[in-house]
């Protein structure tokens, strides 16, 4: 595991618990789109923690980002909050729902030159194994009703003292649709 990578995740979850209006943006189900009060009217962005991750610079400088494949196949880079704003805008604008944007995060490793792409790349950004990627940025990995950036902060700090077995031991093998 990359421990240095996961101590500067933990701290950004904690920046994003601190501050009312991420932690409100704030949502495992999505790498990154609209956030949607009452099912009208759309107020902004909302990401999980890899999408906050790949908006903030620290982790840019590392390789991580975000990116969205539009649908006549051009691929933008999403370097910011305005841009992903600006992104879903244009998306939403053309009328394609119910076909949600291609937005991905992305991983590039600059010392082998691959790409990674989704859970790949949390699993390859913070070397940790592909389970404790998909327990830790998964919703499908949290109970319904309880899937905020509290909960992300429980299992990285779980992860950090007590390592991946432990944390698969706790974690996977759980009914999580139990509600």
């Amino acid at each position: 595991m990359n421990i240095e990578r996961i101590e500067h995740l933990l701290v950004m979850l904690r920046e994003i618990q601190a501050d009312q209006k991420k932690r409100k943006q704030f949502n495992i189900d999505q790498w990154a789109d609209r956030t949607n009060d009452n099912g009208y009217n759309v107020c902004g962005t909302q990401c999980c923690a890899m999408g906050f991750a790949a908006l903030t610079p620290w982790f840019q400088r590392r390789g991580l980002g975000l990116r969205n494949e539009r649908h006549n196949g051009k691929i933008v880079k999403i370097s910011n909050e305005e841009v992903l704003t600006e992104e879903l805008n244009l998306y939403y604008s053309t009328n394609n729902f119910p076909i949600y944007p291609d937005i991905n995060v992305y991983y590039k490793d600059r010392k082998t030159g691959n790409s990674y792409y989704g859970f790949g790349a949390a699993e390859k950004f913070f070397d940790m194994l592909s389970d404790t990627a998909i327990v830790i940025f998964s919703p499908e990995f949290y109970y319904k009703n309880n899937k905020g950036v509290n909960r992300v902060i429980n299992r990285v700090e779980y992860l950090l003292k007590n390592g991946e077995d432990k944390l698969h031991n706790k974690y996977i093998n759980i009914d999580y649709n139990y509600a």
